[in-house]
């Protein structure tokens, strides 16, 4: 599991108190995503509506990403978050992949770098090779935007040792 703001992975979670649904890694991340998670936390649909609701927010990110409209992609992460942990692999890379190009697009080079992160696993158990580390390789220069050079280093390791091995 990891942080439905900032995709956090390997860190204590704590659950929204009112839909028990989303999960932070702390008061920061919760209170940043709040303007978006607030309507589905007080209402959240249910039965038929909650696969309208997935249906139409998947039609907002195809169109959206057409566009290269960052935003409105994004706006649908609650919906993608819930859809991934049941779908097939190929699914789940699709949507991931959508998610780091729009954060990546909006310049969310963080929450970008762990959509890729996220990813990596995805294309493993797809044998997937050459896009794991190519996907390593983007976490890498994500982490330079940041600044942050030893993470950078880590995920350029991670490409190369894939390239070698696979």
């Amino acid at each position: 599991a990891s942080c439905s703001h900032c995709g956090k992975q390997d860190v204590v979670l704590k659950k929204c108190s009112v839909c028990k649904q989303a999960s932070y890694c702390g008061a920061e991340c919760q209170k940043a995503a709040w303007k978006s998670h607030k309507k589905r936390c007080r209402d959240p649909p249910q039965g038929q509506d909650y696969f309208d609701w997935l249906n139409s927010s998947l039609e907002q990110i195809d169109e959206s990403f057409e566009k290269q409209d960052w935003a409105g992609v994004l706006a649908c992460e609650d919906a993608v978050e819930d859809m991934i942990g049941g779908q097939p692999p190929e699914m789940s890379e699709f949507l991931m992949l959508q998610f780091a190009t729009a954060h990546r697009g909006a310049n969310n080079h963080l929450k970008a770098a762990r959509w890729y992160e996220r990813l990596i696993p995805v294309l493993e158990k797809l044998e997937r090779f050459r896009d794991q580390g190519e996907n390593a390789c983007n976490v890498g220069n994500l982490y330079i935007a940041l600044g942050s050079m030893p993470d950078a280093k880590v995920w350029f390791e991670v490409g190369r040792k894939v390239g070698e091995t696979h």
